[in-house]
């Protein structure tokens, strides 16, 4: 990687050289490939050469001698020279002293019989003599119906290196009659292993059938095994290396098929290597110091064709950059190069032009107000913004008299002259100011240096309004200690209140709990508007009662909590009536509104507040316990007036279902006290749906019959919170249930609904069908008992309807006689 900084010369030389010398590099690599593989040929081909030589000459010889004693092996002569007749046995030492001085390599050539005899040119044997027991007619013997070849031998007269040749012949009857034997002279074939190479290191040797090597220029490994080169000897013929006395080794071998030898040549590797090396090394020297003189002589070039006009083109864009005046452009003489320098120069000037172009449509975009001056104060932008945010006249802002305008940003922000400056000026790095005006606009003052084209100093001041996020920021911190319905503090605040008030100096320090009575009552008749109406009366009254540094938190859905610093028990009590009894005097759909009360007084700062807190909180439920019952009960007889008054209808309706539930329950034999309550608070739960809805003359949509559907659910939620009334919540809540279960809010079926449901259920159908409503008139007795009748096992449970029809005609039959 080139270091950063170099000149564009320097920077040219380090890359030309560096490829220069990669090119030299892969043309040397290139030419060492060749040159390694030029030399690794020839070595190949020599020793190659050799191996091949040496096999085809052994071929040559032994090739002969093999077919001499194949042939001499079967002669019947031979055979019966043993026999002693004089006749044969001269005629057989004729042969053989013909056939030795026919063939140059054949140094002698006998006979051994099975009784020991030997039949030999020039030769005495001497005493004890026995040639059945020489090596080479037991490997003869061995070796048949093939012929044998031993391990060559030093002749002991003169020390020629001999190969004994030899085959066995039998008797008519398979007994071996004896060893027919041509001893041959390897005098050829280590001349050629020993005589002159194209490498002076190359040898060859032989290696037998058993991995000893049995012919070697260097008689010391004659005899010897090496593994590491008889394991890489696999096949008739190959190549490969090895090491042996640290050196490293060449070698091909190839494999007799008729003796089995392996003829093995080397070279040291070394040798053929070493020249190698030399020729490689040198020819790089020569390549790189080529690529030097070509580099230099390039970068020359270059630097007056390249180099200098774009160093002084790189100057003349900084000046404009700059803003700096600059001399007319020299023509370079080469066209292109020149029209690139005229090209570069026209795009600077017109990318600067566009720069500005572009800050400029930014700092008129932004919503902040932009001032920006140099180290002489002199106003060298302003954008349109900054006289809408602080309000100052656009042609007092265009003044490029610093001075004057920072006077009048300072007068607008209340500020004097030398505090604006000295928050402009800072100490040379970012700064940020909030500023409050007088008429309450809050301004975000942020300034930071920055250095014009020709380094010097300046600041760039933004102006932001902030009014709003401040404003922003209040609600929220606000909403985040109080309450967002009665706009009390919150458990949040109450906690941490709890925590800085629980200190020595504000004992004693009374707790007081409340709970509002109902509330879920409250929601149930009325909805949830209700219920806020009413959370939000009580937290009036506690801010009205309580004194100004009193806490009071909404920590619970319907739970307040008022922390009272300095006041004890018996303070407390006056104030706990006051409340109760201010709350008292408040409506909410006219509903009394009721709270229960409980407090706890903390005098000894070894009390813990948890302890306060529970004590208060017992306090507070056991009142609760105590006025609930009775709270509801009250609360039940006004919902039903007020139900009544929004419908009378509704009065009447209930007061002839709970008659006739009671007649029904009278004839069936079944409690009827319970049974005419039911009856009379069957639809208190209609107190909840929307009196338009309940009054209207037109047919309901299926909005508003969903609506009439909840009444069932929402009466049992009224009744079900009142222990007086809780019995008869269920059976308010199955009223319109069906025998069949297509009825609702549950769909239950037959005897799984209430008896008491069953009962009002039948009775409100009556009432329903035979009287008046807003939109149709009530139906004749007859057709409501018809319809009864025939609803029974459907709508109606068949037991009640059958008893209330009894009912129905007795009554008739009653009014009939009496008539």
């Amino acid at each position: 990687m080139l270091r950063k900084g170099l000149s564009i010369n320097r920077e040219v030389f380090a890359l030309g050289l560096l490829s220069c010398i990669t090119i030299a590099l892969v043309f040397s690599v290139y030419f060492s490939v060749l040159t390694y593989n030029a030399s690794m040929d020839r070595a190949s081909l020599a020793i190659a050469g050799t191996n091949t030589q040496i096999q085809t000459v052994f071929e040559g010889i032994f090739g002969e001698i093999s077919n001499i004693v194949e042939v001499f092996a079967a002669n019947s002569d031979i055979h019966n020279a043993v026999h002693g007749d004089p006749a044969v046995i001269d005629r057989v030492l004729a042969q053989y002293d013909s056939l030795a001085g026919a063939n140059k390599n054949i140094r002698y050539i006998y006979s051994g019989y099975a009784d020991g005899s030997l039949l030999i040119n020039d030769y005495v044997q001497p005493e004890g003599f026995d040639s059945a027991l020489r090596p080479w007619y037991t490997a003869a013997v061995n070796s048949y119906p093939e012929a044998s070849i031993g391990m060559p031998y030093r002749e002991i007269i003169d020390g020629e290196w001999l190969l004994s040749q030899s085959k066995a012949f039998r008797h008519p009857d398979g007994r071996v009659a004896g060893v027919f034997v041509v001893d041959c002279s390897l005098d050829g074939l280590t001349e050629i292993i020993g005589g002159r190479h194209d490498f002076q290191s190359q040898r060859t040797y032989v290696i037998d059938g058993t991995g000893a090597i049995i012919l070697h220029p260097e008689e010391r490994f004659i005899g010897e095994t090496i593994p590491q080169i008889n394991e890489q000897i696999t096949g008739q013929t190959g190549e490969f290396s090895y090491t042996i006395e640290e050196r490293d080794v060449w070698a091909r071998y190839a494999t007799s098929s008729s003796t089995g030898w392996t003829f093995v040549t080397a070279v040291d590797q070394d040798e053929v290597l070493g020249p190698l090396r030399t020729t490689i090394v040198l020819h790089a020297i020569l390549v790189v110091l080529m690529a030097f003189a070509l580099v230099i002589a390039q970068v020359k070039l270059f630097k007056v064709r390249f180099s200098e006009p774009l160093v002084d083109l790189g100057r003349r864009v900084k000046a404009i950059t700059e803003g700096r005046e600059v001399e007319p452009l020299k023509r370079h003489s080469n066209p292109e190069i020149a029209e690139i320098m005229d090209n570069i120069e026209r795009l600077t000037q017109r990318s600067l032009d566009r720069h500005r172009s572009e800050l400029e449509t930014i700092l008129k975009s932004v919503q902040e107000g932009i001032l920006v001056f140099d180290h002489e104060r002199t106003v060298i932008y302003v954008n349109a913004r900054l006289g809408d945010v602080l309000g100052i006249p656009k042609d007092l802002l265009a003044a490029k008299d610093g001075m004057r305008v920072l006077a009048a940003i300072a007068e607008r922000l209340g500020l004097a002259a030398g505090s604006l400056l000295a928050m402009l000026d800072s100490d040379g790095s970012d700064r940020s100011d909030t500023i409050t005006c007088a008429d309450g606009l809050i301004l975000e003052l942020r300034t930071c240096p920055f250095r014009d084209v020709r380094g010097l100093p300046g600041r760039l001041c933004s102006f932001r309004d902030i009014t709003e996020q401040k404003q922003a920021l209040k609600e929220i911190e606000y909403l985040s200690f109080h309450d967002g319905l009665t706009g009390l503090y919150n458990r949040r605040y109450f906690d941490e209140e709890l925590q800085r008030l629980d200190v020595p100096r504000n004992l004693p320090l009374t707790l007081m709990m409340l709970d509002i009575n109902g509330l879920k009552l409250t929601n149930d008749a009325f909805g949830h508007q209700a219920g806020d109406e009413l959370l939000a009366r009580v937290a009036v009254v506690l801010q009205e009662v309580c004194r100004a540094d009193d806490i009071i938190a909404r920590t619970g859905g319907d739970e307040f909590v008022i922390l009272l610093p300095h006041l004890d028990e018996e303070k407390a009590l006056p104030l706990a009536k006051r409340i109760l009894q201010s709350v008292a005097s408040q409506k909410v759909r006219d509903l009394p509104v009721s709270v229960s009360c409980g407090w706890t007084t903390k005098s000894n700062a070894q009390e813990s507040m948890t302890d306060v807190f529970k004590t208060a909180e017992d306090h507070m439920y056991r009142q609760k316990i105590s006025d609930r019952n009775s709270y509801r009960h009250q609360s039940i007889d006004l919902i039903m007036k007020t139900l009544y008054a929004k419908t009378p209808r509704e009065q009447r309706h209930s007061q002839r279902v709970s008659q006739l539930c009671r007649d029904i329950g009278s004839a069936m034999g079944v409690e009827i006290h319970e049974l005419a309550t039911a009856g009379m608070l069957h639809d208190i739960g209609k107190i909840a749906i929307n009196e338009s809805i309940l009054n209207k003359v037109s047919p309901l949509t299926a909005s508003e019959w969903l609506e009439i559907k909840r009444h069932p659910e929402a009466g049992y939620s009224i009744l079900s919170s009142a222990t007086d009334y809780g019995p008869l919540a269920e059976s308010v809540l199955a009223h319109h249930e069906r025998w069949d279960g297509t009825g609702y809010p549950h769909g239950l079926i037959g005897e799984a609904i209430p008896l008491a449901s069953r009962i009002i259920a039948l009775a409100d159908a009556y009432d329903a069908m035979t009287s008046d409503r807003p939109y149709r008139s009530g139906m004749r007795h007859e057709d409501a008992m018809a319809e009864i009748r025939r609803c029974s096992g459907s709508q109606f449970d068949p037991i009640i309807s059958d008893v209330f029809c009894a009912m129905m005609n007795g009554r008739e039959a009653a009014a009939a006689e009496n008539a």
